[in-house]
């Protein structure tokens, strides 16, 4: 397995629970951590390491699109499997890949909806220099085309190396254009420099909110009070009111000794997606990579969020989507609930799938052959 420490917890925690259950198919089910340090090159080695030297049967992980990029090539070139946890830009399809995090028409489009029914017009968007920030904010750009040409417009658009702290061209860039709402792409600790540098400059939540689709519970402890009153969009949190999570809760923070442990939606969706992926190898009678891509679609599973479930065609995955606000205490709260299991869209039908490839392949190029951009950080 291969990603944070903290998804790493999340993986041992269904293992623990399928072991205790006999594990599959009469085997114990044991765990290899490997840790690709943020850098995609990184990934593609211990990837390469964790099929070829440990004989893994399946990879769950990478934090970022970039990473994953990197991995794909990976398992495509062994015929493996890859489970990837994190939202993402979508725009991607591949036999190898189970697409656990969700694509941008099932958490981007409702957030914008909403965003506009409380009367947000004039959208500011900042990213992380990768691929991610910048085709989901292509995906963004076309869609407000096609449903909101005369209500919402983008007045900027600035990136920021990722991990980078340099923020402040970006902050006089809002500044300059006056949105009511900001669109956030940011990845990591460069959210903590923006939001105070946002603070300082005197934007407050209630007249210009950050819209954050990679903000996390646990990336708040590090931001702080600069963050009361945002929005973030994930289809968990932990303190959602449902008996599953409340016993999902109090097992991870058992098992790992801590009551005052933080689980992200990240870490979610690697639990659930190791007994998704359980319940592909029973249906398959083996844990071979083949055997399990075969089966795994229309599997579900009742997961501390709700019903989540593989599509059959696209192997992306079905998912409730949440509005949330940070309050005081630094906890989610819960202003709008999607209801209901959102299908996921690989490629919006705005644009023909061969010009989003084309605008994917343009990126690639204009990077020197990454992913990411490099620059100063």
């Amino acid at each position: 397995m291969s990603g944070g420490s903290a998804s790493h917890e999340a993986a041992d925690l269904a293992i623990d629970e399928l072991n205790e259950q006999g594990g599959l198919l009469g085997r114990r089910i044991i765990a290899v951590h490997r840790d690709g340090a943020s850098d995609y090159r990184k990934f593609r080695e211990e990837a390469e390491k964790l099929i070829t030297e440990d004989r893994v049967c399946v990879i769950f992980g990478t934090r970022a699109s970039v990473n994953r990029k990197a991995v794909k090539e990976v398992v495509e070139k062994y015929d493996h499997l890859l489970f990837y946890p994190m939202q993402f830009e979508g725009l991607e399809e591949s036999p190898n890949i189970v697409y656990l995090g969700v694509a941008p028409n099932q958490q981007i489009f409702p957030a914008i909806d909403y965003m506009h029914e409380q009367g947000k017009h004039r959208l500011f968007l900042v990213g992380s220099d990768y691929v991610y920030p910048r085709a989901a904010n292509e995906i963004l750009r076309y869609y407000l085309e096609s449903k909101y040409r005369k209500d919402m417009q983008i007045v900027g658009e600035k990136y920021i190396p990722y991990g980078g702290t340099r923020v402040q061209e970006t902050i006089e860039a809002i500044q300059k254009t006056k949105p009511d709402l900001i669109v956030n792409t940011l990845n990591g600790d460069t959210n903590v420099p923006f939001f105070r540098e946002l603070y300082e400059a005197g934007f407050r939540a209630a007249s210009t909110p950050v819209l954050s689709f990679s903000v996390g519970k646990n990336d708040l402890l590090s931001i702080g009070e600069t963050a009361i009153g945002h929005y973030a969009v994930w289809s968990y949190f932990q303190r959602l009111d449902r008996a599953k999570n409340r016993e999902f809760v109090r097992k991870f923070q058992k098992r790992f000794n801590d009551p005052q442990r933080v689980i992200s939606d990240p870490m979610e969706t690697v639990y659930f997606g190791v007994h998704l992926w359980a319940q592909a190898v029973k249906a398959a009678g083996s844990i071979e990579p083949r055997a399990v891509r075969q089966s795994i679609g229309g599997c579900e599973y009742e997961a501390p969020e709700g019903r989540v479930y593989i599509d059959r065609k696209t192997h992306y995955t079905w998912r409730n989507m949440h509005i949330l606000r940070v309050n005081p205490e630094l906890h989610f709260e819960d202003l709008y609930d999607y209801g209901g299991l959102i299908p996921p869209t690989p490629f919006p039908s705005m644009r023909p799938r061969s010009e989003w490839i084309d605008f994917l392949n343009n990126l690639y190029i204009g990077w020197s052959g990454s992913w990411i951009a490099e620059g100063k950080r």
